[in-house]
C-alpha cells in the first residue's frame, strides 16, 4: 500500500515540530513538505500535490480558510484543520463533517484523521463529499464568526480599568501569553490576551 502523503502547515515552529515527530511515528505516513504561514502553505500544496493537509486555522498572511479558498478544485487534497479550541470552527467543522484536530494534538485522534483520509482516498464518491463538505463549513464558521469590531480595549492598572480608543493606539506587541499596548501620547499598557483573537476584532 502507498504511504499517505502529507503537507504541514503551522506557523509556530515548535508546534510543526511536535505534529511532524508524531507523524514520523506511524509507517504509512510520507511528510512531503512543511509550511510556516499560508501563502508558502498554497505554494507548496500547487507544487507537491499531497493527498492531505494538516492546516492550522489561524496563520500569518493567509489564514487556514484563506489557504483553501485559494486552492482550485482541481487541486484540492483532504483537509484537517489543526486549531486551538475555536468554538465557531468547531460547530461548523462538526456540522459538516470536516476534520480538525485540537491543539495540542493527540497521538490517537491523528491516527484517526489518517485513517479516514486513507479511507477518503480510495472512494471518489467520499474525495467529493469531502470538498462539498469543505465549502459548507467556511461559510458557516465565516456567518457565525462575525463577532462585531470593537473600538475599545479595556486595560486594567492597579485597580482601575482605563478605557483606551482603538484609534490612539500606536503598537501592540505580543510578549509572551501579554500583549504590550503603545498609544500615540506613549502611554504603556499589558493586557492579558492573545494576539490572533485580538486581531480578528480589530
Amino acid at each position: 500500500m502507498s504511504k499517505l502523503r502529507i503537507l504541514v502547515a503551522e506557523d509556530e515552529r515548535p508546534a510543526r515540530l511536535f505534529l511532524i515527530s508524531m507523524l514520523n511515528a506511524f509507517e504509512d505516513v510520507k511528510i512531503v513538505a512543511e509550511a510556516s504561514n499560508g501563502r508558502q502553505a498554497v505554494e507548496l500544496i500547487e507544487q507537491e500535490k499531497p493527498d492531505l493537509v494538516l492546516l492550522d486555522l489561524q496563520m500569518p498572511e493567509l489564514d487556514g480558510l484563506s489557504v483553501v479558498k485559494s486552492l482550485k478544485k482541481s487541486q484540492m487534497p483532504l483537509i484537517a484543520f489543526v486549531t486551538a479550541y475555536d468554538e465557531y470552527a468547531i460547530q461548523a467543522f462538526e456540522i459538516n463533517a470536516v476534520d480538525y484536530l485540537l491543539k495540542p494534538v493527540d497521538r490517537v485522534r491523528l491516527r484517526e484523521t489518517i485513517n479516514r483520509a486513507q479511507e477518503r482516498l480510495d472512494r471518489a464518491d467520499l474525495r467529493a463529499e469531502e470538498t462539498n463538505n469543505l465549502e459548507e463549513a467556511i461559510k458557516d464558521y465565516e456567518m457565525a464568526s462575525q463577532q462585531p469590531r470593537i473600538d475599545r480595549i479595556p486595560v486594567r492598572q492597579k485597580d482601575e480599568i482605563i478605557i483606551v480608543p482603538v484609534n490612539q493606539i500606536a503598537s501592540i506587541i505580543a510578549d509572551g501569553e501579554l500583549l504590550q499596548i503603545t498609544t500615540n501620547r506613549n502611554e504603556n499598557y499589558c493586557i492579558n490576551h492573545r494576539l490572533k483573537d485580538l486581531e480578528l476584532r480589530l
